[in-house]
């Protein structure tokens, strides 16, 4: 991954020397050296380790990803479009709704035109990490169980 991508808090994938993919949260960027130092959770206990900006991979936003961040699939009209498939968390300051459109998973964000015409646009956000700068930090033990054991997540990245 590009080190500019790389975000502080972000939840990422990274793949141990034997193959084994954990889900990653950064805790600081060293981009003079190309690595980061990154939190993960093995056996439920809390480990940091410094590895290169190459062994991280962004975590594609998925169905099960969606529901292990509590995310509800609804089934109905969306700004005026009849017979969605979308996802839709509810938070105190509003709600975020996710659609899948054309393959691509993309935030739908409201908007209201000069003559006060309510509708939508989808922004692509194809990763976690995007998805992040709206719903802040991610609590990584949580979400990793609910990913593994709810949905039989088999990789960080699929």
């Amino acid at each position: 991954m590009k080190i500019e991508e790389i975000k502080e808090f972000g939840v990422y994938s990274y793949y141990e020397d034997n193959g084994q993919a954990e889900f990653v949260e950064v805790q600081n960027v060293y981009k003079e050296e190309r690595k980061v130092k990154v939190s993960l959770y093995k056996s439920g206990i809390l480990n940091m380790k410094i590895v290169s900006t190459t062994d991280i991979l962004p975590v594609s936003i998925t169905e099960p990803v969606l529901k292990a961040l509590t995310f509800k699939e609804i089934f109905g009209q969306l700004y005026g479009l009849p017979n969605e498939h979308y996802y839709r968390l509810q938070m105190n300051n509003g709600i975020i709704e996710i659609i899948k459109d054309e393959g691509v998973m993309k935030y739908v964000q409201p908007s209201m035109d000069m003559e006060n015409w309510y509708g939508c646009r989808f922004v692509p956000m194809p990763y976690l990490h995007k998805l992040q700068d709206i719903l802040g930090r991610i609590d990584l033990k949580d979400f990793s169980k609910k990913l593994f054991k709810d949905n039989n997540y088999a990789t960080p990245t699929t």
